[in-house]
């Protein structure tokens, strides 16, 4: 899945998410909010790494929601993994 997939699927399952960077500190990634609180925080390299994180991290710690019940986990493959 593309960043844009994993945001928008996020969203439409009403999960809170926050990204953002600084040239050269890679990219902050944090699911939750400053509200309810953050379930998981992480810094990745890539838009491919953030994604795959937040999808990751999603299925954990919402494992009953919208986005982890309505498709299939990622295959090995799809994480980059042999």
């Amino acid at each position: 899945m593309t960043l844009s997939e994993v945001l928008d699927a996020l969203y439409d399952s009403e999960i809170n998410f926050s990204i953002s960077c600084f040239w050269d500190n890679n990219i902050d990634v944090k699911l939750g909010d400053q509200m309810n609180g953050f379930q998981a925080e992480g810094n990745l390299e890539t838009a491919n790494d953030a994604a795959r994180w937040l999808d990751e991290q999603a299925r954990k710690h919402y494992p009953t929601s919208k986005y982890a019940t309505s498709k299939e986990p990622p295959s090995e493959a799809e994480n980059g993994q042999r």
